[in-house]
């Protein structure tokens, strides 16, 4: 984790020549001249990322490492000046609401002064975010609904507590004797814990 923000730190930290456009004042004059659907994406080859500008209501701006404008369909878009529909390019642009929504929802929050540990937080939640999604559209014909956003982000929060760390053992005498157990005391760890292969088996000791 440190790498990464002190390489986000520090790219950010740096300062432009006045008098010259940035790529980004670039890209948004270009897609105005073509109007609404249009696109524009860079490519850096040497570090496999790709940046994306769409002009919908707004300009929205995505950076990957695995996806670029393409394939591109066409879809109905609602005009609010003429108060009709048109085809313009698709590019995947309705995800956009969806991602602030899920984000909105249960938003990481870092108490500091570092401002780019905001971005960090962001980082994050969008990641749990698209793992939540990518659960729901491979979840079995059996099950019908599977676990909330919020039950998952338990699960994963859980998981990263819990894996690869040595589980203390019950002394016998802590546990008190019941004529008949009911139910277990503690609950069943999760899978990921399980199959860790740390802590699972009896140290033997001499007192």
């Amino acid at each position: 984790v440190r790498p990464i923000l002190e390489k986000v730190r520090t790219n950010c930290l740096r300062l432009e020549e006045e008098g010259r456009y940035s790529i980004d004042e670039m890209m948004i004059k270009k897609l105005a001249k073509k109007g609404r659907g249009s696109s524009h994406q860079i490519v850096c080859n040497s570090n496999k990322i790709a940046i994306v500008k769409w002009f919908d209501n707004k300009v929205v701006t995505l950076a990957s490492s695995f996806v670029d404008s393409h394939p591109m369909v066409k879809i109905k878009r609602w005009l609010k000046d003429t108060k009709t529909k048109t085809d313009v390019d698709w590019h995947y642009m309705g995800g956009v609401d969806l991602a602030d929504m899920l984000i909105a929802l249960y938003r990481s929050t870092f108490k500091t002064k570092r401002w780019y540990m905001a971005i960090f937080s962001q980082v994050i939640d969008i990641s749990v975010n698209n793992a939540w999604l990518l659960y729901r559209r491979n979840l079995s014909p059996n099950q019908k609904q599977g676990m909330t956003l919020k039950k998952f982000r338990f699960q994963i929060i859980m998981k990263l507590l819990q894996k690869n760390r040595v589980q203390g053992c019950v002394q016998e005498k802590d546990i008190p004797l019941k004529k008949k157990i009911t139910a277990p005391t503690v609950s069943r760890p999760t899978d990921a814990v399980i199959f860790d292969k740390i802590g699972h088996f009896p140290v033997f000791v001499q007192r």
